[in-house]
């Protein structure tokens, strides 16, 4: 968008001739062709698709304690309520790196 430096008047572009005239005076003002945009290189981006079940166990604390199956050491934690007449609470962990699910043994 360009103004008449005269009047102030709103100019009309004509970039093949590189030049503005005003539409009110018709004074003729040199312009620069239109900037060209850099094709700048997109930064890939590393995506990672995560399942329905991974997703319902990132909600869960974790804690340390070592996976009897692969020998990692950071499960997820949930706490599940027995259903005897003592009702007491039972710690289960979940290996984050195999899946591998058991119980806290007592």
């Amino acid at each position: 968008m360009q103004f008449c430096t005269k009047c102030k008047a709103f100019c009309i572009i004509d970039y093949g001739k590189k030049q503005a005239v005003c539409s009110k005076c018709g004074h003729i003002l040199e312009i620069e062709g239109p900037k060209k945009l850099l094709n700048l290189k997109e930064k890939k981006e590393n995506i990672v698709v995560v399942d329905k079940q991974t997703r319902q166990l990132n909600h869960l604390p974790r804690g340390k304690h070592k996976c009897p199956k692969c020998g990692n050491t950071d499960v997820y934690i949930r706490l599940l309520a027995s259903r005897s007449e003592d009702d007491y609470e039972e710690e289960c962990y979940r290996c984050t790196e195999c899946g591998h699910s058991w119980r806290a043994s007592n």
